[in-house]
């Protein structure tokens, strides 16, 4: 498993515990898509999650990757896959739980494809179409 980029936190508290670092890049198993995340959200659950009030209705396991709302494209596909393929434009909408055994991985309820916006010129006129 190689390593990844990933802003995590490793306990409850302000803003002062999320940490830009390595986290182990995770393994497909052969009905699972990864994605290169470009761009995430800050939701209040989010930040609820962070300051720890959320602990005593979910138990989260440390370090956590916070966030459930991803874009980016897709990295690979396990063998399963065939709706979706390396190099695809995607969007995904995760669960609020984490599966303790695989911590950076988040469990999608939805991952649905986006159309090609590679033509305009950043990406940051890009959701603005959408």
């Amino acid at each position: 498993m190689t390593a990844m980029k990933a802003v995590r936190i490793h306990a409850y508290g302000g803003t002062d515990v999320l940490a830009y670092e390595d986290a182990p890049r995770p393994t497909l198993g052969d009905s699972e898509v990864l994605i290169r995340v470009h761009a995430t959200t800050v939701n209040p659950f989010d930040c609820a999650v962070r300051a720890g009030y959320m602990s005593a209705y979910i138990n989260y396991t440390f370090p956590l990757i916070l966030g459930t709302d991803v874009s980016g494209v897709v990295e690979d596909v396990g063998a399963g896959v065939a709706s979706f393929a390396p190099g695809d434009n995607v969007y995904a909408r995760a669960g609020v739980t984490r599966d303790a055994r695989t911590p950076n991985m988040l469990w999608c309820r939805f991952l649905m494809s986006l159309p090609n916006l590679s033509h305009l010129t950043t990406f940051m006129q890009r959701p603005s179409l959408m």
